[in-house]
């Protein structure tokens, strides 16, 4: 993912919906991240890369994973593109488009 601050992080995405997902972090950049920050999901599933807009909308832990990290709204268009895409997790933690 890419914050407004120009920072690329990888990090592990968790519970992704077509309305946003929760995304586990650590290190510096967390005590950069605010509510409402503009932030960019990176996601490669091999053969395409798509790009998905959205906005930090809570930051701290999640009782259901017990991590730190941060939940993102997406923008309307990718919100259309997320459901276009169907986009899954697999049980390795791969990004996959159902066929």
């Amino acid at each position: 993912w890419m914050h407004k601050s120009d920072d690329i992080i990888e990090s592990e995405a968790l519970d992704m919906s077509l309305w946003g997902m929760f995304v586990s972090t650590q290190g510096k950049l967390i005590e950069k991240i605010e509510v409402d920050d503009p932030v960019t999901i990176v996601i490669d599933i091999g053969k395409e890369q798509f790009n998905l807009q959205a906005k930090i909308r809570w930051v701290g832990d999640s009782n259901v994973h017990s991590k730190y990290g941060f939940g993102l709204e997406f923008d309307e268009k990718s919100l259309a593109l997320a459901d276009e895409l169907m986009l899954q997790i697999d049980k390795q933690g791969l990004f996959f488009v159902p066929e």
